[in-house]
């Protein structure tokens, strides 16, 4: 099986183009000791470099990534891009240094003799002029140092295995898959078995993200962009949570969590790119789309909110912001819901209206999600209801449309998602709105689950935990229900999402099972400091 694992890594960057292997390409530079100090999300300020790093000694490097062999026509189509590389200094604040930059041209492919030839005659005149040479990598350097720090962490058991080669055979324009994903990155991380050393887990880490590169080569050719973005947001949980587990020293892990994280900032970013290039929303025969474009429409809504509140609370501003303002006026009318998993991204767009200015449209907007809820939850037709949060969005569409077998499960007079919006009402003292809803709501069991341990917060299915089940007062004090939403305990959440509320609000979205009064009750805090 070694010899097959090494085709498929073989395999998946002869295929990967610059985009789907700059993470994996990152992770093998901190794993071999680098320090990660920016990595381009293909903008057109790049200067020619894709990635700076420090070396072990402080002085920075600087890598530009290309795809395929580089031959001589290549090479001159490139040259202004490596006389940047080459000559530009390096303005960033992460880099203090005053010592030159050394310039690296990476590709995965090979590099044909007379581009070699042009590169040494570039060299030669480069050093005249006191610049550092040109060094290359190439395909066989690269491979070899991918399966050197993958280790003996890759999938060896035939049952992971076969996870892992369905992921990179799924076909780049579906869906993700994140329980399968979610299985592989268990089968590496040390997550049901802790014997083991900080260093081993370190690098069980390294290979996490490296596989999780490996599964998106499809989504990043097909510009699948959402799958993207939910592959990075899952493989940074596992990260938290395999750090909150084994107690690891951050310096340990936050590499490896920094790289998921910017994988999935710049997944969204590309997203916002083909949006606002796009006169329309529609996908494929126009007769057809309408089933799911709504759906879209929402979940679009939902990603670059969540993109801009990110920024907000990291106080990093972006070019897109007032394209995202546009966005969300235009499209608010044509979101709808296909089940409680669609919640967080229209509470997430709401925070964004309100982070706008749009107060009273952003209380609108929950306060028409509660009512549909409500609405469809307490159906008494015997029709099952809304699915659950545990139902994704082409998993709910297939139920509601009637593709497949229907569930067991009866959604009807239940909700997980009722709590948090309540308490988002309360939080802004519409007391006239949840009086209106009260008599509808006392009827409802409000749902909640919570993980028996912090770290499974941010696994995928918790193996311990409590389903908490409860109907709110009726009579209900207005006093005590503000002051309950006010007071919820936030130390329910894992420490390292506590101090992370940019990437809890991104969290939300990909893992809508966990939003709970007290995740929502962080995002909140954090727009509001």
């Amino acid at each position: 099986m070694p010899g097959v694992i090494e085709r498929i890594i073989e395999n998946w960057l002869t295929s990967a183009n610059e985009r789907s292997y700059q993470i994996p390409f990152c992770q093998l530079l901190a794993a071999e000791g680098e320090t990660i100090v920016y990595i381009s999300p293909h903008g057109p300020f790049e200067q020619g470099k894709d990635v700076i790093t420090l070396d072990k000694a402080g002085k920075p490097r600087a890598y530009q990534l290309k795809n395929g062999d580089i031959n001589l026509a290549e090479w001159r189509k490139h040259k202004g891009e490596l006389n940047d590389l080459v000559e530009l200094p390096i303005s960033h604040p992460g880099i203090t240094s005053t010592r030159q930059h050394i310039p690296y041209l990476v590709t995965n492919g090979e590099i044909k003799d007379p581009a070699l030839k042009a590169i040494t005659a570039a060299n030669q005149a480069w050093r005249k002029r006191k610049y550092q040479p040109l060094r290359t990598i190439a395909k066989g350097a690269l491979l070899q140092r991918f399966l050197v720090i993958n280790g003996t962490y890759l999938p060896h058991e035939l049952p992971d295995f076969t996870v892992f080669l369905e992921l990179i055979l799924r076909d780049g324009h579906q869906p993700l898959d994140k329980p399968k994903l979610a299985k592989l990155l268990e089968s590496i991380l040390p997550i049901t078995n802790t014997k083991t050393t900080p260093g081993g887990t370190k690098r069980a880490l390294a290979s996490a993200v490296l596989v999780t590169g490996y599964a998106l080569e499809q989504p990043y050719a097909a510009d699948n962009h959402w799958a993207v973005f939910e592959a990075w947001i899952l493989a940074g949980s596992y990260v938290l949570a395999t750090a909150e587990k084994t107690h690891l020293p951050g310096k340990d892990w936050s590499g490896s969590f920094d790289l998921c994280e910017i994988g999935a900032l710049n997944a969204l970013a590309s997203l916002c790119r083909d949006c606002a290039h796009r006169e329309h929303l529609v996908e494929g025969d126009p007769w057809t789309d309408g089933h799911v474009y709504h759906a879209r429409v929402t979940l679009l809504m939902g990603l670059l909110s969540a993109w801009n509140l990110y920024h907000r609370i990291t106080k990093t501003p972006h070019e897109q912001e007032s394209f995202i303002r546009e966005f969300v006026h235009q499209y608010l009318p044509s979101m709808k819901q296909w089940g409680e998993s669609a919640v967080p991204h229209f509470v997430i767009t709401a925070l964004e209206m309100e982070a706008q200015g749009a107060q009273h449209a952003a209380e609108t907007l929950v306060i028409n999600t509660m009512t549909t809820v409500l609405a469809v939850n307490g159906r008494t037709d015997g029709r099952p209801g809304l699915p659950s949060p545990y139902y994704a969005p082409e998993q709910a569409l297939r139920l509601l449309y009637n593709l497949d077998q229907p569930v067991r499960e009866d959604f009807v007079g239940t909700s997980y998602t009722i709590h948090p919006m309540i308490d988002f009402l309360a939080r802004r003292w519409r007391r006239q709105a949840l009086k209106t809803m009260w008599y509808t709501i006392t009827g409802k069991s409000l749902k909640g689950f919570y993980p028996g341990e912090p770290w499974e917060w941010c696994r995928w299915r918790a193996q311990t935990g409590t389903l908490n089940s409860r109907f709110v007062g009726s009579p209900q004090s207005w006093a005590a229900l503000l002051q309950e939403a006010q007071d919820l305990d936030l130390s329910v959440l894992p420490e390292h999402l506590r101090y992370r509320p940019g990437f809890a609000v991104l969290f939300a979205l990909v893992f809508p099972h966990r939003f709970t009064r007290e995740l929502l009750k962080l995002i909140e805090g954090a727009l509001a400091s």
